[in-house]
């Protein structure tokens, strides 16, 4: 019996990571090219010959954290749901893309062409606008959280250096302070 090798922990996919195979969805949006052939001389099997964008796609993936340590196997029945009920991608998150990107292209390995189907499809493309959703839902909740410390730092530098409960609770910038600052401004 030989011992076991421990999984490398796996990193959720960074901005950095989402923007880089979002290059790809205008390839994948253009439905002129030619994404993959099936090769099928004899007495060869047949096999999918993939373009070199779809094979560096192929690497981008996990190059992008998008390719997860797990048992995909297990995901199989979920996964399929994604694939015939499209509506579900709506809901899916960061946790979940590559958990669809796992099980696609590990599934490749034993169903020859399947990543070609997928693109053919056009769950590969789905995937990425949903990436692209989520890149914009993660932006929009950076900016929030600014905007939130932003305002809250305002609102309370009129109670910089107060015990708490010693107060009035404030609802508005009234300014004032340790520094005698004006409303709206930060010490």
């Amino acid at each position: 019996m030989s011992p076991s090798v421990p999984s490398k922990p796996y990193i959720i996919p960074n901005i950095q990571d989402i923007n880089n195979l979002l290059e790809y969805l205008p390839y994948f949006q253009d439905q002129n090219n030619q994404f993959h052939q099936v090769i099928g001389k004899p007495p060869q099997l047949p096999y999918s010959d993939y373009s070199k964008t779809v094979d560096k796609f192929y690497h981008d993936l996990y190059q992008r954290n998008m390719i997860m340590d797990f048992d995909w196997t297990q995901l199989i029945g979920e996964g399929e749901k994604y694939i015939k009920s499209r509506e579900l991608l709506d809901t899916a998150d960061i946790t979940i893309i590559p958990k669809l990107f796992t099980m696609i292209i590990r599934s490749d390995r034993f169903t020859e062409g399947l990543l070609g189907d997928m693109i053919d499809n056009g769950f590969i493309l789905d995937l990425l606008v949903r990436l692209k959703g989520i890149r914009k839902e993660i932006e929009d909740r950076f900016h929030g959280a600014i905007l939130g410390l932003a305002v809250g730092d305002c609102m309370g530098v009129a109670l910089e250096f107060t015990d708490p409960g010693s107060f009035q609770p404030v609802n508005d910038m009234v300014g004032g302070g340790p520094f005698n600052l004006a409303p709206g401004m930060l010490d």
